[in-house]
């Protein structure tokens, strides 16, 4: 396992056709990304920060939705949680 910015990282290896790698080569370039590598972490980190944002849409939804309870100190401690780690995500931490 590599450092980078102090996150634990591992290697995977893709084979892509040579237009898509072509393809990320240049997206990575325009997006002011370092190399393939960061620009594909970068997409992915984007895809996982939709998913949590569609997850906490959906259960804040559902409570709309349903019927209405006093929130308690544990519902205020995963809110916290999981804003906090949806906020790290965006920062890159």
């Amino acid at each position: 396992m590599n450092a980078v910015e102090g996150i634990a990282t591992d290697t995977i290896g893709l084979k892509l056709p040579s237009p898509m790698k072509a393809y990320l080569e240049a997206q990575a370039t325009k997006c002011g990304c370092a190399d393939v590598s960061e620009f594909v972490v970068s997409v992915l980190a984007a895809h996982q920060q939709r998913q949590v944002r569609s997850e906490i849409e959906a259960m804040l939804l559902e409570r709309i939705d349903g019927p209405f309870a006093e929130w308690t100190d544990q519902d205020m401690e995963y809110i916290r949680k999981e804003g906090t780690a949806l906020i790290n995500l965006c920062k890159g931490k």
